[in-house]
């Protein structure tokens, strides 16, 4: 017969009680550290981004710089005819001459500005004698563009070049007959670029150092006009048409 223990019997059930306490609390550790972990790239921040399309464009910068100054012209000076005959064509008050332009026409022949400060006295041409006239003429026409071939030496001295260079600067200017020789009368050398203050009538007798026009000028601005581009002035005051 089998004997029965009276001994009482230890309580088991806050033991379990607390281990399952310690075990939660070991969880609840290791799931707050693998969701606060700096090392876990799966829990890294993230920031929405509205992304808006927009039309691209091509502008033009543009930048402005001011000065201070004052404008001011030279004195008065007077462009004379240096052949006789009628003034058939002349410039108007306004007018702006520049090298290259064509300022009046006198018995229908035309009449150019170049710049220099010895004024025409004699035709120019292979049998002219040296002169400083002739340095002018190369050293406007030069600058104007019409020694294509870069064969004239600019100095006093009218050579066969410089011949070819005035037959394509007539051209230019529309001559009927364009040739190598600069005709008494047909150019008027001016300071610089200037503005027509008065001019002789249209019709009036021009006689060898007579004034054509009064301009006022801006002296020794070097300024020449653009090689090719040499055209007559546009205000022109005319005779018969």
């Amino acid at each position: 017969m089998a004997e029965t223990s009276h001994f009482p019997q230890p309580a088991r059930w806050p033991f379990l009680l607390v281990g399952l306490l310690l075990g939660a609390a070991t969880g609840a550790g290791v799931f707050w550290y693998m969701t606060n972990s700096d090392d876990d790239p799966d829990q890294l921040d993230t920031a929405v981004v509205s992304v808006v399309p927009v039309t691209a464009e091509s502008r033009d910068l543009i930048s402005f710089l001011e000065w201070d100054g004052s404008l001011s012209s030279g004195s008065p000076a007077t462009v004379a005819a240096s052949t006789r005959g009628t003034i058939t064509r002349n410039a108007e008050v306004g007018d702006s001459i520049i090298a290259g332009d064509i300022i009046a026409e006198i018995d229908g022949e035309s009449v150019v500005a170049l710049y220099g400060l010895v004024p025409q006295f004699r035709a120019m041409d292979v049998d002219t004698e040296n002169g400083a006239d002739i340095r002018q003429l190369e050293e406007n026409l030069v600058a104007l563009g019409f020694d294509l071939d870069e064969t004239v030496t600019v100095d006093e001295q009218f050579t066969y070049n410089t011949g070819l260079m005035v037959s394509r600067w007539e051209e230019s200017l529309g001559f009927e007959n364009p040739d190598s020789v600069v005709a008494e009368g047909q150019v008027a050398f001016i300071d610089g670029p200037s503005e027509v203050v008065s001019t002789t009538a249209v019709g009036s007798q021009a006689a060898q150092g007579q004034a054509l026009l009064r301009t006022v000028t801006a002296a020794n601005s070097g300024y020449l006009r653009l090689p090719g581009s040499a055209t007559s002035i546009s205000g022109f005051a005319d005779i018969g048409t």
